[in-house]
Formats: structure tokens, C-alpha cells, sequence
């Protein structure tokens, strides 16, 4: 059974401002558009099989659960949990490798 994908409103915000900052400061388009079908393809696997993603190696993250998938090709991440219960994964964040992402989650 297929878990539901939930992207929470400020997971929006973030992922905009990536893809907004490779198009429009790094004026490249194509790296906006690979870099969302490499999270798309990752999308997918989150509905299907979500613990293939190990959990956070920062302690207060894994402390509530939170996994972190590195985005293939690309210094990005995502940062979500797993409700069991419900069968629903919330994608609560997308963050450059390099960020101190944990204060902002």
C-alpha cells in the first residue's frame, strides 16, 4: 500500500526559493529542471518505500524521527518523517547540504 506525499506550505517555500535562485541568479534553467525530476524520482520512492531513507544523523532530528535524503547529483536535501498511521510522509524541508537546517525546521 502507497504512502500519501504531504509537502508542508513552508517545504514549498523553500524548494521555490532553490529553484528560483539556479534559474534566476544562476541563470540555469536546465539545472532547475534536472534537479526537480531528480526530486521527483525521489518523490516516488517516498510513496512506495519510505524507510529506504535512513534517519537523520543529527541527534535532535533523528530524536523526532526525522530522515534526510541526499539529492542525487546535487548538494540538496530533504528532510521528512513518516506517520505509520496514516501511510502519510510530510516533507517538512529542502536545504542545501551545507545549511544549519536543523534551526529552521
Amino acid at each position: 500500500m502507497k504512502y500519501k506525499l504531504t509537502i508542508t506550505e513552508r517545504a514549498e517555500e523553500l524548494l521555490d526559493h532553490i529553484l528560483n535562485y539556479i534559474v534566476n541568479q544562476l541563470k540555469n534553467p536546465q539545472a532547475a529542471s534536472n534537479l526537480m525530476n531528480e526530486i521527483e524520482h525521489i518523490f516516488d520512492n517516498l510513496e512506495c518505500s519510505p524507510e529506504m531513507y535512513a534517519y537523520s544523523e543529527d541527534i535532535f532530528l533523528k530524536s523526532r524521527e526525522y530522515r534526510k535524503v541526499v539529492v542525487p547529483h546535487y548538494d540538496y536535501v530533504i528532510i521528512f518523517r513518516i506517520d505509520d498511521d496514516s501511510r502519510t510522509v510530510y516533507i517538512v524541508g529542502f536545504f542545501h547540504d551545507l545549511e544549519l537546517y536543523k534551526n529552521k525546521l
